[in-house]
């Protein structure tokens, strides 16, 4: 019972100096003072702060079509991949590929089209992986569809993200030397 007492007085005499301090009792301004404290490289934070506002990413960043050097052997075929279940969905990384189709087998509307098996023929994409943005410098003529391969080891076709159908790729003679900007597809 003696400690109830004490934590009592304890609590009145708390409240009493809350009501002298809000009835006009003057309270002591704090001083501002700066203090650097030493953190230790190994519990340093990986965020970006005000004092280092730009970190170089440790991620692969694709070539840029301005920066591919063209042999004049294929197209530059680019385009941006937005996932919407990046936790089933996620390409595994540069998963990004093209592989070669036979166009007549996708011609006609109303056909279910299989995915095609991304082989040792099929081109994979420079892919930059924060961004989403993919990059095949030297596509060779042909017909392609384009496929993920996820970090779960599924095969799916990406679409294209307005019209939600599988996204093809015609890389004609013409198309040599010039970019096929895909714009923006999806997964899946």
């Amino acid at each position: 019972m003696h400690t109830s007492k004490n934590n009592l007085l304890r609590l009145a005499l708390g409240m009493l100096a809350l009501a002298v301090t809000s009835c006009g009792g003057s309270v002591p301004a704090l001083e501002e003072t700066a203090t650097t404290v030493e953190v230790d490289p190994q519990f340093a934070s990986p965020m970006v702060t005000p004092e280092d506002p730009v970190l170089e990413s440790v991620l692969p960043t694709p070539v840029l079509e301005e920066e591919v050097v063209r042999s004049g052997e294929g197209a530059v075929v680019q385009g941006t991949l937005l996932l919407f279940d990046p936790v089933n969905f996620a390409p595994e990384e540069d998963g990004i590929y093209l592989v070669m189709v036979d166009s007549a087998s996708v011609a006609d509307e109303g056909v279910s089209f299989a995915v095609p098996v991304i082989d040792e023929s099929s081109i994979q994409a420079q892919v930059d992986e924060t961004t989403g943005n993919f990059n095949f410098p030297e596509v060779p003529v042909g017909f392609y569809a384009l496929v993920a391969q996820t970090d779960r080891g599924q095969q799916i076709s990406i679409r294209d993200l307005a019209t939600y159908t599988t996204t093809f790729v015609d890389v004609s003679p013409e198309d040599v030397g010039d970019v096929i900007d895909l714009g923006e597809q999806r997964l899946p």
